[in-house]
């Protein structure tokens, strides 16, 4: 079986449920972590032959690059943002931005007083400012 067709057998068995997903190089290298509400529908993005035009040079450059790739299912999408940050904080992918220098901290401010699904995620570029301000 060709890399090519592997992949796409691979996109058609993901879930249609909040994830995040790892793109690995020829190498196993993890070239890029992503998010996904849907991981069938995110992931099948990369590789729609009609999409690819309207990629940037940066963004075909990393569909290019793409060998392999893992998902991490979880419950819900503040979850996969968490666990995100983490993992591009561990493998420092080189097509991922942000949280690849520990400049940018992820905060979640829960309040007791309202309820679950009112959850507000800021991403502070000054941490130390912005305990300063409370």
């Amino acid at each position: 079986m060709s890399e090519v067709t592997n992949i796409k057998s691979k996109v058609r068995d993901l879930p249609n449920k909040p994830g995040v997903y790892l793109m690995r190089d020829k190498l196993g290298r993890v070239i890029y972590v992503g998010k996904a509400r849907s991981l069938r529908k995110r992931v099948g993005q990369y590789f729609h032959p009609s999409r690819a035009m309207r990629w940037d040079p940066k963004t075909q450059a990393l569909i290019g690059s793409i060998a392999d790739f893992e998902v991490l299912v979880v419950k819900s999408e503040p979850e996969a943002l968490l666990l995100e940050g983490k993992l591009i904080k561990e493998y420092k992918p080189r097509y991922n931005a942000m949280f690849k220098d520990d400049k940018r901290f992820l905060m979640v401010r829960i309040n007791p007083g309202q309820e679950p699904a009112a959850t507000q995620i800021n991403i502070v570029l000054n941490w130390t400012e912005e305990v300063r301000k409370r």
